[in-house]
C-alpha cells in the first residue's frame, strides 16, 4: 500500500561479489558455494512528501537480512556521502560536522555564493539516522531511555504492574528517571512487550472487560493495523486480535510499528576527510575508521573536495540455521536488522537542526501528519428576503 506522495522500492544483494571467495575462500552459505559477498539482502523504500513538514526531506528504510548461514559477530552500517554543497564547481569549499544528540552528519560551504554562476542562498544538507539498529542481548542501555535490551520483536505474554518486575529496568530508581527523560513520562503498569508503556487498549466504557461495537479502539485495531475508521478496513482481523485487550504485532505503537521498542545504537561513527582518502575499495581501512570512536568535533577540512562516512555499530548478524538463545531453537531465517535514514536540506545548521526534530516525530508517529479540519461543506438556500448559509462538516 502507498504510504507517500512519492515511493521506490527495490531490492539487491551481494551475491555476485567474489572477492571473499577468490581471496579468502570465504562462502556465506554452506549449503550454497556459488553465492558471494557476504550473503546479505538489502531492501530499501524512499519516501517524500508534499506536506509542508517534509517538503525538504527523502526518507529513507532499509531492511538487511542474512541470508547466509555464517554468523557475523561484529557488523555496523555505514553511510558514504561525498559532498557537493554548493554545486559541483564549489565542493571545495566544503565543511562538515556531526550532532550526535540529533544522530545527523551535516556539510555546508563555506563561502556564500553556489557555482556555477553565483547564486545563493547555498544551504546545509544532513543525513540523519531516524532509527539505527539495536542490541537486545548486550545488558546495555544503548538508547539511554532507562530500558536495557528492548526488542521489536517479542510478544505480549502478561502485565507488568510493578517495575522492580520489569525486566528492561536494571537500576529501577535510576532507569525510571532516565525513562521520565526521555519519553516525558513516566513508567507505568503495561503489557511486558510493550517496553517504552505507549500502547492502549480499547477504552472499555461499559467496564465489563470486553470490546463491544462503538467503544474507541485506540491502538487495540489487530494485526492488520486497520480500524473501523480507517480507509480499506476489512472487518474485524480474523485472529481475534483487534479489540482483545492485548497489544498484538501489527498494531500502532508496538513491536515493529514501535522504534523505540528497540536498544538503538545511533550515531556512533564520524569521519570526515577528502574524496578518495578512503576509497570504498579499502574495506580493512574503512573498517578501522568506521569501527573507532568519532572523530573531534570542530575538525573541519576547507579546500578539499569534502566526503566523510558515519556509522552505527557494532552488532550481530546471525545466519539462518542457528540456534538461538531467545527461542530456544535452530532459526530458519537469518537476523534483519533495519535502519532509517533521512536527508535534510534547510538554509543553515539551525534551520537543519529544527527540521531533523520535526521530521523524527514524523517517523515516531509512523508518518502521520498533523491534518488541518476538513473544509466545510457551504449550501445556499433562498429564502424571502434573504439569503441563507448553512455549513455542514464533510
Amino acid at each position: 500500500m502507498q504510504n507517500a506522495d512519492l515511493e521506490t522500492y527495490f531490492v539487491f544483494d551481494d551475491n555476485e561479489d567474489r572477492e571473499y571467495i577468490l581471496k579468502n575462500n570465504f562462502h556465506p552459505d554452506a549449503d550454497d558455494s556459488t553465492r558471494g559477498g557476504l550473503g546479505m539482502q538489502v531492501r530499501a523504500r524512499g519516501f517524500q512528501w508534499s506536506q509542508v513538514l517534509a517538503e525538504d526531506v527523502i526518507f529513507w528504510l532499509y531492511e538487511i537480512t542474512n541470508m547466509g548461514t555464517a554468523d557475523y559477530t561484529k557488523a555496523l552500517f555505514a553511510q558514504y556521502v561525498d559532498w557537493g554543497i554548493g554545486g559541483h564547481d564549489n565542493s571545495s569549499n566544503n565543511a562538515g560536522d556531526y550532532n550526535e544528540d540529533l544522530n545527523l552528519s551535516y556539510a555546508w560551504s563555506v563561502v556564500a555564493f553556489g557555482s556555477p554562476g553565483s547564486w545563493s542562498p547555498v544551504g546545509t544538507t544532513g543525513y540523519a539516522f531516524l532509527e539505527s539498529p539495536g542490541i537486545a542481548d548486550d545488558n546495555i542501555d544503548n538508547d539511554r531511555d532507562g530500558l536495557s535490551d528492548e526488542r521489536r520483536d517479542n510478544e505480549a505474554h502478561g502485565l507488568v504492574s510493578d517495575p522492580f518486575r520489569d525486566a528492561f529496568l536494571r537500576d529501577v530508581q535510576q532507569d525510571t528517571a532516565r525513562f521520565r527523560k526521555f519519553y516525558g513520562n513516566g513508567w507505568k503498569p503495561h503489557w511486558d512487550a510493550d517496553e517504552n508503556c505507549n500502547w492502549r487498549s480499547f477504552t472499555d466504557l461499559s467496564q465489563n472487560a470486553t470490546w463491544e461495537p462503538g467503544e474507541p479502539l485506540n491502538d487495540d485495531v489487530g494485526s492488520d493495523g486497520l480500524g473501523p475508521f480507517d480507509e480499506g478496513y476489512p472487518g474485524p482481523d480474523p485472529d481475534g486480535s483487534e479489540g482483545n485487550g492485548k497489544p498484538d504485532q501489527g498494531e500502532p505503537n508496538f513491536g515493529i510499528l514501535d522504534k523505540d521498542e528497540s536498544d538503538q545504537l545511533g550515531l556512533t561513527g564520524f569521519v570526515i576527510s577528502s574524496v578518495h582518502t578512503y576509497d570504498l575499495n579499502n574495506d580493512e581501512r574503512n573498517w578501522t575508521a568506521l569501527s573507532a570512536l568519532p572523530q573531534p568535533h570542530g575538525q573541519s577540512l576547507v579546500g578539499v573536495n569534502l566526503a566523510n562516512h558515519f556509522s552505527s555499530y557494532l552488532f550481530h548478524l546471525f545466519g539462518r540455521n542457528g540456534y538461538s538463545t531467545r527461542t530456544g531453537r535452530l532459526e530458519q531465517t537469518g537476523e534483519t536488522e533495519r535502519f532509517s535514514m533521512a536527508l535534510i536540506y534547510g538554509m543553515n545548521a539551525d534551520d537543519l537542526f529544527r527540521r531533523k526534530r520535526t521530521v523524527q516525530q514524523i517517523y515516531n508517529a509512523n508518518y502521520r501528519f498533523a491534518k488541518p479540519p476538513d473544509k466545510p461543506t457551504v449550501k445556499v438556500l433562498p429564502g424571502d428576503t434573504d439569503i441563507r448559509c448553512i455549513l455542514s462538516e464533510v
